[in-house]
């Protein structure tokens, strides 16, 4: 399966998701090295998170995308049990020159992937927080999305705009192209809006697009892990909410894998 982790506002912990989600993939499967991340977004923060720098001389998704690497050769294992398709910051720049191709540039990163397909059991793709060509390429490639969403009013806002883009997508590139479902992230039980607002969302979905039972606890420490070079499962931390933010990545992935076993 290639999950792509899609949500065009920022901070609303797509990064987090991908990363997190990905490494608790490979713990539920058993296997080193038989997910990929692939990072496309131009701040390059998966990458960061899983210990390599975006300012390294090592060859990236951008190279890839523009056919000056072959995809195996900028793959990178990581200590944490995933591969990792680094971004680096020049996939801003490639991202104009891809904007401006107007043939075939959306199926660039599905080409892409499948040189690599047999090598992995998932893919799971971290998009840019926007709706243009590299969130278009990553839809593309992909057999289902997620949407990471903040249980706020203004986090629900962007719900509308990326389920469009995916059905745009559906119609022109990617006619495979499913909803894996919504992610509730920085959850706080105590907080009644956020009761609200998922409420209000699972009502105006009408059971379209599920949300999954895995809610994501709000810790600090999921915002200090990346700055360390680590994902969360590697990060030292006490905090009993930590090992709550652990769980819910653990019981996402095996709703995730579950249902894809169902299909």
């Amino acid at each position: 399966m290639i999950l792509a982790v899609a949500m065009q506002k920022g901070g609303v912990g797509k990064t987090t998701t991908a990363v997190n989600l990905a490494v608790a993939m490979a713990l539920q499967i058993g296997e080193a090295s038989r997910v990929l991340v692939a990072d496309m977004d131009p701040q390059a923060h998966a990458t960061l998170a899983l210990g390599l720098d975006k300012r390294g001389d090592h060859p990236a998704v951008g190279d890839v995308l523009m056919g000056r690497t072959p995809t195996a050769e900028a793959i990178r294992e990581t200590p944490f049990g995933v591969d990792l398709l680094p971004a680096s910051l020049e996939l801003a720049v490639d991202e104009q020159k891809l904007s401006a191709d107007h043939l075939g540039a959306a199926f660039r990163l599905r080409e892409a992937l499948n040189t690599v397909r047999q090598r992995y059991a998932h893919v799971v793709i971290d998009c840019p927080p926007s709706l243009g060509i590299l969130t278009i390429c990553s839809l593309t490639a992909a057999d289902r999305y997620l949407i990471p969403l903040e249980p706020l009013v203004y986090g629900a806002d962007g719900l509308t705009e990326i389920l469009a883009t995916a059905e745009r997508v559906r119609r022109y590139t990617n006619p495979d192209l499913k909803a894996a479902g919504i992610v509730i992230n920085r959850w706080d039980r105590r907080n009644q809006l956020g009761h609200q607002v998922v409420e209000g969302v699972r009502t105006s979905l009408g059971g379209q697009v599920p949300i999954f039972h895995a809610y994501v606890v709000d810790t600090v420490s999921l915002a200090e892990a990346p700055g360390a070079g680590v994902p969360a499962a590697f990060y030292r931390s006490r905090n009993r909410s930590h090992r709550q933010a652990l769980e819910s990545y653990g019981l996402l992935a095996r709703e995730i894998l579950g249902e894809e076993m169902r299909q």
